[in-house]
């Protein structure tokens, strides 16, 4: 502490520190900014190859679009839109609605809004996240809910096309590439705004046993009129209504499913409505994402008849008791678990919502407040010893089994599923392909 006076205030030093790292990192950092009525257009191509050979077996062509709809302080309002073809085949559109800060930092504006694999491959075009304290030259990224942080620094040399920054994720135990999740690559930064000018990234998919190689390319930008941006923003507000009445709607569909004719009936009625509030050729980017929504509801109508059925095997049954190893290689039986009222998680890492399972039981842990309440994380994961390895960096402390074997007995097609199980072994409450919130679990667990 030499040269720092003895009762300084403890807030001071933080501020002195501040000041420092913020001088620090001054004009060389690249602040993101977006105003109301923004719009980027990139396109992004995927090549997806074996492992140890140059054989294509898919190509993926993507437009991403970015539309800032609002600011609010130091934060936008963000619409990610993602077209997609896979092989010259239409493969659907995607939206995300994002809060985004200056500084790349994101979070969702809704937290019940489902975000699918494809929807989080738009986020390649977000510049990388920083704290805003950080270096301008080297910084990693603030860590996930997971764990998972990016190590970002800057190439010397640029060649025209923007700063250049070469990314790779911090994964020392090789964790989150078992599971998918490390990239590598090299970024361009506009140095006037701090938008992704282009971006080549390579990443492992150990599902499918290959590599996917992408490239994205900033094609053209646009700023609309205030007016647009305001309309729009309207638009985004009865988006994120839809949304949550969706989730609602699916969450009744395990709750009644011998309702389900009458809820996937419902369930188009309102992208209908939805569809009928937006403004049509003014070029509204929540015109053809209405279409989209229309349209996955109608071919999804099978997979959601099999949901209900799922649910009404499950729901006031016996659950069914299982014996099956944890990361460890241990035996583990479910009436060694279900000695009371228990939650079983049923997840895979590959599947996007899949990684909440062990942050979501953990806060439900430390929301139980040593009630006894079981909690079992079941990963249905292929490969059980990167499935064990996993476990034991994400859910230590939680009772974790490789549950790959109880996929097929039980029909868990669709996840996640979680299942509440009472005191005598049955089924109570049932969740499949929505991720329960903390206050449903606790509401569900706690009488």
């Amino acid at each position: 502490m030499t040269g720092v006076p003895s009762r300084l205030p403890i807030a001071a030093l933080l501020v002195v520190a501040a000041s420092a790292s913020a001088a620090r990192a001054g004009d060389g950092a690249l602040p993101l900014k977006l105003a109301p009525g923004d719009h980027l257009v990139y396109e992004r191509r995927t090549l997806i190859t074996q492992v140890g050979s140059e054989r294509v077996f898919r190509r993926i062509v993507d437009e991403v679009q970015l539309f800032c709809l609002a600011r609010q302080a130091d934060t936008c309002s963000v619409l990610l839109d993602l077209s997609r073809r896979v092989d010259e085949h239409e493969a659907g559109r995607y939206g995300v609605l994002l809060a985004l800060d200056d500084c790349g930092r994101q979070k969702p504006l809704d937290a019940q809004s489902p975000v699918g694999v494809e929807a989080l491959e738009a986020l390649d075009v977000l510049p990388p996240p920083r704290d805003p304290l950080a270096a301008a030259n080297e910084w990693y990224t603030p860590r996930s809910a997971l764990g998972c942080s990016v190590r970002v620094s800057a190439v010397a040399g640029d060649a025209g096309e923007g700063r250049r920054f070469r990314f790779e994720t911090d994964d020392g135990e090789g964790l989150f590439a078992a599971a998918g999740l490390a990239v590598a690559g090299d970024v361009w930064l506009d140095p006037r705004d701090g938008t992704v000018l282009r971006l080549e990234q390579r990443r492992n998919v150990p599902a499918e046993g290959a590599v996917a190689q992408s490239v994205a390319v900033l094609r053209m930008r646009r700023t609309r009129d205030e007016r647009w941006a305001i309309r729009r923003a309207a638009e985004m507000s009865r988006y994120q209504q839809a949304w949550r009445g969706e989730r609602q709607l699916l969450i009744e569909l395990t709750e009644k499913p011998e309702a389900a004719e009458r809820v996937i009936e419902r369930l188009q009625r309102l992208w209908e409505s939805f569809a009928a509030d937006v403004e049509s050729g003014i070029g509204s980017p929540f015109e053809p994402l209405a279409a989209a929504e229309r349209r996955r509801v109608a071919e999804k109508a099978g997979a959601l008849r099999e949901r209900a059925k799922l649910a009404r095997r499950w729901i006031g049954k016996p659950a069914r008791p299982w014996a099956l190893e944890n990361e460890r290689g241990e035996s583990i039986r479910s009436d060694d678990v279900r000695r009371g009222v228990v939650v079983e998680w049923f997840w895979r890492s590959d599947l996007a919502p899949g990684l909440d399972a062990p942050r979501t039981l953990r806060l439900l842990q430390a929301g139980l407040n040593a009630k006894s309440i079981g909690l079992v994380c079941c990963n249905l994961d292929k490969d059980a010893v990167a499935a064990g390895r996993m476990l034991e960096k994400l859910a230590s402390g939680l009772t974790n089994v490789l549950a790959a074997p109880l996929r097929d007995a039980e029909g868990l097609d669709d996840l996640p599923a979680v299942r509440v199980v009472d005191d005598v072994g049955v089924v109570r409450r049932v969740w499949v392909s929505v991720t329960p919130t903390l206050d449903e679990l606790l509401a569900a667990v706690v009488k």
